[in-house]
């Protein structure tokens, strides 16, 4: 525009213009910065007398150009962990002139996993298990859950994300099933599922014959339902108890006999 000029420090960013004539007009925008450092534009009018210029500063605008890292996310097992394992998680950050501080936060779709620092190799890590992973609930964790390190940006470096996907297998548990009560009219039997992926969740089943006695869920890995003479009738019946399992668990089905009085 005859009569502007816009001057830049430092003087290599570049104040480029959408329309002809407006340095600072609508969606002007900067280019040729450097990451990470800071620029003041400046829009002088310009007289010009007897063929000299005279600037005199009508605005001036600072700009912050962030860098955006890039992220190779990692987990150590890499690609398939069982529910009772561990899992490292790893977020290496790259990029060109600035140096990454702040934090990364690992999670899946529905909960944060964990939280570490950028060290100075502009690494973050930490670890969680791979029943937590798989535990998210969305998806079936045998198909691979997705997880996200999401680096959450300082002042010369903006936030960045990176995805990674994890197959968690289930892992068989134990039931241990105990019986009180046995020779009365009402046996009642307890059942506890356990495992290498810690306190099981979800329905437990008791049946005998084309009786249900009852359906309820686990609570602290255990539970209880009644066998009664009313139900079954005197004398030994066959229990079946059948767990349904859930996202580090495999079913389960186990048997227990009940004797039952008159």
């Amino acid at each position: 525009n005859p009569g502007t000029k816009v001057a830049s420090t430092p003087s290599d960013g570049t104040l480029e213009t959408s329309a002809a004539g407006t340095p600072n007009g609508t969606g002007a925008h900067v280019s040729d910065v450097v990451p990470g450092n800071t620029y003041t534009f400046t829009v002088f009018n310009v007289a010009t007398i007897h063929s000299v210029e005279y600037w005199s500063a009508a605005d001036s605008e600072t700009v912050h150009d962030l860098a955006t890292p890039t992220i190779s996310f990692t987990s150590s097992p890499a690609k398939t962990a069982t529910a009772g394992q561990a899992v490292a998680l790893s977020a290496k950050l790259t990029t060109v002139g600035t140096n990454p501080t702040g934090t990364v936060t690992f999670r899946t779709a529905s909960r944060v996993l964990c939280t570490a620092t950028v060290t100075a190799a502009h690494t973050a890590q930490c670890s969680t298990t791979a029943a937590l992973i798989g535990s998210q609930g969305t998806a079936d964790p045998e198909s691979g859950i997705t997880m996200s390190a999401d680096y959450n940006g300082d002042s010369t470096d903006a936030p960045s994300s990176a995805d990674h996907s994890l197959i968690v297998k289930r892992v068989a548990p134990t039931a241990t099933i105990k019986s009180a009560g046995q020779h009365t009219k009402k046996v009642t039997i307890t059942a506890t599922i356990s495992g290498p992926a810690g306190g099981a969740t979800g329905p437990v089943t008791m049946t005998s014959g084309s009786h249900r006695l009852c359906r309820t869920t686990l609570h602290s890995g255990r539970a209880a339902c009644h066998a009664t003479a009313k139900t079954l009738g005197g004398g030994k019946h066959r229990v079946t108890i059948h767990y349904a399992g859930n996202t580090s668990y495999l079913a389960h089905t186990t048997k227990v006999s009940v004797t039952l009085k008159k």
